[in-house]
């Protein structure tokens, strides 16, 4: 079985390229109207292409890239904390319509997701007790009777002696 892998995009741009003048030359690539490719550059992640060779995805990530959007290509049979998966379709352009939904699953890197709350100091009061000076002896240690343990009716067993009996 060949490693299958999907052109993923996040809405990215390669350094120092337009927003408006990629969002036309993608538009452009996939034969498509500049409306159509606004949902790509949401932030969200897409999948371009699903179930591609490597020599495949590695095409349309150099033709993206050409247009100015930064996309990844992602070996399907490594796996991924961050993968969503989409629906699949036959489009060149995923419908990014089911992500909208899941948009709020995962969140960039470096984001807080939980505030924390400030939990406030106990107030305990410690008034009723004292310190003992550094080397004074607080307890007095007590000696503990030695148990008496009877041990005259056992018996010790020969050497090599069979203890258990098996039984038959």
């Amino acid at each position: 079985m060949s490693e299958k892998y999907q052109v993923v995009f996040k809405g990215e741009l390669v350094e120092g390229c337009d927003l408006e003048e990629t969002k036309v030359k993608v538009a452009a690539l996939f034969k498509t109207s500049v409306d159509a490719i606004d949902k790509l550059f949401s932030g969200s992640r897409v999948v371009i292409k699903d179930d591609l060779e490597k020599s495949v995805a590695d095409k349309y990530y150099a033709a993206l890239f050409k247009c100015g959007a930064q996309c990844e290509v992602i070996n399907k049979s490594e796996p991924s904390v961050t993968a969503i998966e989409t629906d699949k379709t036959d489009k060149s352009v995923a419908d990014t319509d089911s992500l909208e939904k899941d948009s709020d699953l995962l969140a960039p890197p470096g984001v807080i997701i939980i505030k924390g709350e400030k939990i406030p100091k106990p107030v305990i009061d410690t008034s009723a007790f004292s310190m003992a000076d550094v080397g004074e002896t607080i307890i007095e240690a007590q000696k503990v009777k030695e148990p008496e343990i009877n041990i005259e009716s056992l018996e010790m067993a020969e050497i090599g002696a069979d203890l258990l009996s098996s039984k038959e």
